[in-house]
């Protein structure tokens, strides 16, 4: 004998009672599906890179880094929790400038930026820093959507070198949350 199929848009549960508002599956039975289901605040996707290899740049102008992830959203309206490390030398200039822009289908969109000013050194005239930026970014695409995450910099003096990935690393991880 086959079993009835029931097909059903929404399962709701009682509105009052002890068992207000669930949907509840007795002991010793399970809820099958046929594809993930996804909470709100869900981890959907992780990623990481920790490129190398000097860049470096005379202008004031912002430039793109090779400090960068690429992913593709898996669900429409996602949140991504990024979190970057940039390795950096203003050289013998006292600061250079860094940003975090969000770059869809070749669009950008600033969401950080910071001046990273330069230890005094006396031994050289470079003093290697950090610039870190955690932030939470909420792009509202659709699933699917190619999304590049990059650091751009500038030297705040003309003529001026700077670098990133020069004697320390740069890392970047992000985790898309379902929303």
């Amino acid at each position: 004998d086959a079993l009835p199929i029931f097909i059903v848009q929404t399962l709701k549960g009682p509105t009052s009672g002890a068992n207000a508002n669930k949907v509840i599956i007795p002991s010793g039975q399970t809820l099958e599906c046929a594809s993930a289901v996804v909470a709100p605040g869900s981890i959907l996707q992780t990623a990481t890179d920790a490129p190398g290899g000097q860049v470096t740049s005379t202008s004031t102008t912002y430039a793109d880094s090779n400090v960068s992830l690429t992913v593709t959203s898996t669900q429409a309206n996602s949140k991504f929790v990024l979190s970057f490390t940039v390795g950096v030398s203003p050289s013998s200039h006292p600061a250079m400038n860094i940003k975090l822009v969000r770059r869809i289908s070749g669009s950008d969109s600033e969401l950080s930026s910071s001046r990273i000013q330069r230890a005094n050194n006396t031994s050289s005239g470079d003093a290697d820093r950090h610039g870190c930026f955690t932030l939470i970014d909420a792009p509202a695409q659709p699933a699917g959507t190619s999304i590049t995450y990059i650091v751009q910099f500038a030297t705040t003096g003309e003529g001026v070198q700077v670098r990133i990935n020069d004697n320390s690393n740069s890392s970047i991880y992000l985790m898309e949350i379902a929303g």
